[in-house]
């Protein structure tokens, strides 16, 4: 009986130390898994923070999006504008054009007709510097 005993002492003491190195090995495992915790509830936060940053980064850069979209939608409406405006100009320059070219055309003709009225007068005046040679001819003869 004795050694019965003493064999189920040293069963139940190894099944003690067994216990022991299982309840040690429990109480490692379960504090690297609070430190794995703690770790990820650290790396959540930041996360989070990051997060929170981006966010708003992110509506600053929808805010800048829109300002450039309004004022791209201003800078197209006076681009039209502008362009309305120079296709107005084009059009009255097309009309001042075909007015300068039926000046120019009845200035040709006036200039035309200029012509044989100057040789006319120049005709005539030498007729009346002839006349008044005469005048003045027999004007001396009678005086």
């Amino acid at each position: 009986m004795e050694q019965k005993n003493a064999s189920e002492i040293k069963n139940k003491t190894d099944e003690g130390l067994k216990s022991k190195g299982d309840v040690s090995i429990a109480n490692k495992k379960s504090e690297q898994l609070r430190r794995n915790e703690l770790e990820l509830l650290e790396n959540e936060k930041e996360y989070k923070m990051r997060k929170d940053e981006l966010e708003g980064e992110r509506q600053e850069l929808k805010d800048f999006i829109e300002k450039q979209k309004a004022i791209i939608g201003s800078k197209d409406d006076s681009i039209s504008e502008k362009e309305k405006r120079i296709y107005e100009l084009k059009k009255r320059t097309q009309e001042l054009e075909k007015f300068k070219a039926v000046l120019d055309f009845k200035i040709k003709e006036l200039k035309k007709d200029i012509g044989p009225r100057e040789e006319e007068i120049s005709k005539m005046k030498k007729k009346t510097n002839d006349m008044d040679s005469v005048i003045i001819f027999y004007k001396q003869a009678i005086i």
